[in-house]
């Protein structure tokens, strides 16, 4: 490595020997730059004339950069006594600026945003191009800092769909997995982990990892282990990251999330999550089975993971100790606590989005992540449905204690939980209508959802005056496609051919490709599970809406504002469900018992409460119901199409 010559001695004995506060390293660097060019014998203590080639500073940056990108960002700290020399050296080159941006970086680390924000001042970064892409990831960074965590998240979620450099994307990941925390996205923040260990495999791998390990601890442990079935290496975007290095990712979060799990089962004894980590799929070949060694922590003589290497910290708790707690349950129904059981649908994308969606509203909106476990609130077990098999793990829901139960994200899930409530005799609350109608509803059967495709007449009704033709996507007839594929046949006949075509947009997060290929002539009918608008601003639209969802943002009370707060944008119609789901099973299900009711008759009993419950709701906090009260098992509901006001 060449550095550049030794200054004069006096300049070089007193920065051999001082240790400048951050202050002063600010004041050193910015009131020596306009001496640059003039001659050290001009004040007695200067720097040496800064006549160096360009070639010179090109190699001295190479060399910076080089030490910046192999070391460790939480290690950075210690070059910045080599930047804030290149930058007295060399003040005027244009490489300078990327170093200002790394002395702003080494000072946020340090929690100290005046100084971070001074070296920003003084970049110069220019309006576009990789420096500035670099600087706005450190100016959101201090954002997130300040605690403008919705303001933070916004921008390097804009920002990391765009940078190339993979060291400029782990910069901007890791505050971005921050801000999502921060925010409660809980599902992105777990894909962002992903693909940060990803980017951290080839270096820093065991430092970085275990920084990511306390922040998968604050992911709720629904939406971990809602995570496992879809943890895949070709999840990870970035196309520098290696296939040895994208599956070393995959494993150690794979094997980080069991441990995690298995822990949280042990200690608070949960028959029900030690069941499904014993017996599911994605738990072939972890370190909780015997004689595994697939994870990045080597397992001990115990069947324990040890820590270190990628390994949570401390050791994975006993096989034994798991099979032992997992022998504990079964499927006759039992009343644990005031437990809400939520059947999660993990088959496809559109199913998977709802059932995090709806899991999401539930437990912001009954705060778990923040309380403790008093007996007192309503609690939320989940379990995903293992191959279709919704009836087995609605029993199962129930066997652990769930006396209220959730389920139903299509119309033939609906169909099935509803003859399930009828035969078992246990209350279920479906998410959409059930196939063949609800007139043979059973009284255990109660719908919060809603009819999808009935609901959507009232769009096509807003709409057909206002357009030449009228199309549909997102159905089954005809679905959205995926990774930006050409529009459909029929849509781009319309696009050519009509003045003013309209588009139905019926499906959820897999048609948000056919925004983008749409001409702003489209006018859209925007569905229940159609994507966020912010990728629709080009067109006028419409949507369909109910109770107070419309005015939520506008009208704001005191769970509306919490929400705000947390997410920074409106719930979606399951994330609505959700709210509602939480405050109904609020509302009905009866006080904790001392211990779990195992007794079928005093079990029954509850659900005979429960029902009766439901049948005399009235509530007037919900979101998707103005009347807040169930009509012939139904939750009542006025709808209205409504344009969407930019």
């Amino acid at each position: 490595m060449t550095w550049p010559r030794p200054r004069p001695f006096g300049l070089r004995r007193a920065l051999l020997g001082w240790r400048p506060s951050s202050a002063a390293l600010v004041l050193l660097a910015t009131a020596l730059a306009p001496l640059g060019c003039a001659s050290t014998s001009r004040a007695g203590l200067g720097p040496e004339a800064s006549l160096a080639s360009s070639a010179e500073a090109q190699a001295q940056f190479r060399a910076l950069r080089e030490q910046w990108i192999n070391t460790p960002p939480d290690a950075r700290g210690g070059l910045e006594r080599a930047c804030v020399s290149f930058i007295q050296r060399f003040p005027e080159d244009p490489q300078g600026r990327w170093v200002r941006i790394y002395l702003a970086w080494i000072a946020l680390a340090r929690d100290d945003t005046a100084l971070a924000e001074r070296w920003l001042s003084l970049a110069d970064a220019g309006p576009y191009g990789a420096a500035s892409d670099l600087s706005e990831v450190v100016r959101a960074a201090i954002d997130l800092a300040a605690g403008r965590a919705p303001t933070a998240y916004a921008k390097l979620y804009a920002l990391e769909g765009r940078l190339i450099d993979p060291d400029d994307r782990l910069l901007c990941l890791d505050r971005l997995v921050l801000a999502s925390l921060a925010v409660e996205r809980y599902e992105d923040a777990v894909d962002q982990m992903l693909e940060l260990a990803a980017l951290a495999a080839r270096r820093h791998r065991e430092r970085l990892w275990r920084s990511l390990e306390p922040r998968l601890s604050e992911v709720p442990l629904p939406v971990l282990e809602a995570t496992l079935p879809r943890l895949s290496a070709s999840a990870i975007q970035s196309p520098s990251v290696r296939p040895a290095e994208r599956a070393a990712a995959v494993d150690w979060m794979r094997q980080h999330i069991l441990q995690v799990l298995a822990r949280s089962a042990i200690q608070r004894q949960d028959v029900a999550l030690a069941q499904r980590l014993v017996s599911s799929s994605p738990l072939a070949g972890s370190t909780l089975a015997p004689g595994s060694s697939s994870g990045s922590a080597p397992a001990n003589a115990s069947g324990a993971a040890a820590s270190g290497n990628g390994g949570a910290p401390g050791s994975m708790p006993a096989r034994s100790e798991l099979l032992w707690l997992a022998t504990q349950g079964s499927l006759t129904p039992t009343v644990r606590g005031r437990t809400l059981g939520l059947a999660l649908e993990l088959g496809d994308a559109a199913t998977r989005q709802r059932s995090l969606d709806v899991a999401s509203g539930i437990a912001l909106t009954l705060d778990l992540a923040q309380r403790s476990r008093d007996g007192a609130q309503p609690e939320l077990d989940t379990r995903p449905v293992d191959g279709g098999a919704l009836s087995d793990t609605l029993a199962r829901l129930a066997g652990d204690g769930a006396a209220l139960l959730v389920a139903g994200f299509d119309p033939h899930g609906a169909a099935v939980a509803a003859q399930f409530a009828a035969e078992h005799a246990i209350p279920v609350l479906l998410l959409d209508a059930p196939e063949g109608g609800t007139a043979a509803l059973s009284r255990f059967a109660y719908l919060v959802g809603e009819d999808g495709d009935a609901v959507s007449q009232l769009l096509r009704k807003a709409l057909q005056p206002r357009v030449d033709t009228l199309l549909s996507a997102g159905t089954a007839a005809q679905p959205c496609n995926e990774h930006g594929a050409p529009l459909p046949a029929a849509l781009a006949r319309a696009q050519a051919e009509q003045r003013r075509p309209g588009l139905l947009l019926l499906g959820g997060v897999e048609c948000a490709d056919l925004l983008d290929q749409l001409d702003p002539r489209w006018v859209l009918g925007l569905g229940l599970s159609a994507p966020r608008l912010a990728r629709a601003s080009q067109h006028e639209a419409w949507q369909l809406t109910t109770g107070r969802l419309a005015e939520l943002e506008s009208q704001r009370g005191a769970d509306a504002s919490s929400w705000f707060e947390k997410k920074g944008r409106a719930p979606g119609w399951y994330e609505a469900l959700g709210h509602d789901i939480a405050r109904i099973a609020e509302a009905v299900l009866p006080p904790a018992p001392e211990s779990p009711l195992r007794d079928p008759a005093q079990v029954a009993e509850v659900h005979q409460q429960i029902i009766l419950q439901l049948a005399r709701l009235q509530r007037n906090d919900l979101w998707t119901s103005s009347e807040g009260r169930f009509q012939e098992q139904r939750l009542e509901r006025q709808w209205r199409a409504q344009r969407v006001e930019r």
